[in-house]
């Protein structure tokens, strides 16, 4: 995996966007953010994150539950509410996975 990111000052700003390639599906991350300072107090703050993809509903298994999700939303446009199950892309780059596949 490679991690792309740069000093970055933000006054008040709650997001920053860090940019990974090389991520590959079933795996745990961590990225920390060096650092980080309130104004007051300065310190690191490690950001954990899961992938897998086609996972939608997000409780760490791909299932029939997540086939029915990702059904109840064909042909609807892609929103905030509902971007996890847009799949086309991930389905595009992952291999194939058994639906009661979990990788926990």
């Amino acid at each position: 995996m490679v991690l792309e990111a740069w000093a970055v000052q933000r006054s008040g700003t709650p997001t920053i966007t860090v940019n990974l390639t090389g991520v590959t599906d079933v795996q745990r991350i961590t990225v920390t953010l060096n650092s980080v300072s309130d104004g007051t107090n300065t310190g690191n703050i490690p950001i954990f994150m899961g992938v897998l993809g086609r996972d939608v509903n997000g409780n760490n298994a791909v299932n029939s539950t997540d086939v029915a999700q990702t059904k109840s939303q064909v042909g609807q446009p892609v929103m905030s509410s509902n971007f996890r199950e847009d799949v086309n892309a991930v389905a595009r780059s992952l291999p194939r996975m058994s639906q009661s596949s979990n990788p926990t």
